[in-house]
């Protein structure tokens, strides 16, 4: 017997009301039971729809959780550790989330929803958390659809983990341009580092970025450090 046949899965009514759910909302909590089993089992589309509607598997998809390029912050607050999962990519049928999920260590599980004007899909994203400024997560980069890259600015979002609402500092200074793949890490508790990836050009084609750069909470400003 496989591993899926033993579990108590949500219902068909269940199922279908998680293949309509989406928000219109800015950080609504989203509740859809059978979204939280998908987190729970970090099940697949592919399984679900094969359980559900197996006369479709090739036809539709369903919203997962085994994602790929899904970023993930370990919170710690003093209320309990909270796992902050952010943005990814299905890997089965391609689609890019723009949601953010909370674990909390006791079992609880919140799945935030946003409209896409306010946090579009994120893959190839970076999320730092920093000890000196608790309550953000700072998102920057993603790699985009065609037609919405604006190769001149950084994509860079602020996630409050008081409400889970997201903003867009006014960052200023000798920015990356729009990156995607790239790495990101605290220098100082102040200082977001990113690295690697690929920045996009004005004629709209990504290379390879060569340079690393600085981003400042304290002040939002970028500085490049030529590679």
């Amino acid at each position: 017997m496989a591993w899926e046949d033993e579990i108590e899965w949500p219902s068909m009514e269940e199922f279908e009301k998680g293949q309509k759910a989406f928000s219109l909302s800015h950080a609504e909590p989203m509740d859809v039971p059978f979204w939280e089993f998908m987190v729970r089992h970090r099940m697949s589309s592919w399984t679900a729809m094969e359980h559900y509607k197996p006369e479709a598997l090739f036809k539709e998809s369903t919203w997962s959780f085994a994602r790929l390029g899904c970023t993930v912050n370990v919170v710690r607050q003093v209320t309990g550790d909270r796992l902050v999962w952010i943005g990814g990519v299905e890997e089965d049928n391609r689609t890019v989330f723009n949601d953010v999920v909370v674990e909390e260590l006791y079992g609880k599980i919140t799945i935030y929803g946003y409209r896409h004007d306010v946090l579009p899909p994120l893959v190839g994203h970076t999320a730092t958390a920093s000890l000196s400024w608790p309550d953000w997560i700072v998102i920057i980069g993603r790699r985009g659809q065609l037609g919405e890259r604006e190769y001149w600015r950084t994509p860079v979002y602020r996630l409050s983990l008081a409400d889970f609402t997201i903003s867009e500092p006014d960052c200023k200074g000798d920015e990356p341009a729009w990156i995607a793949g790239h790495s990101a890490m605290l220098l100082d508790e102040s200082t977001i580092r990113i690295a690697g990836g690929e920045v996009l050009t004005p004629e709209g084609e990504f290379v390879p970025n060569e340079d690393e750069f600085d981003l400042s909470l304290g002040t939002w400003e970028w500085t490049r450090r030529k590679g």
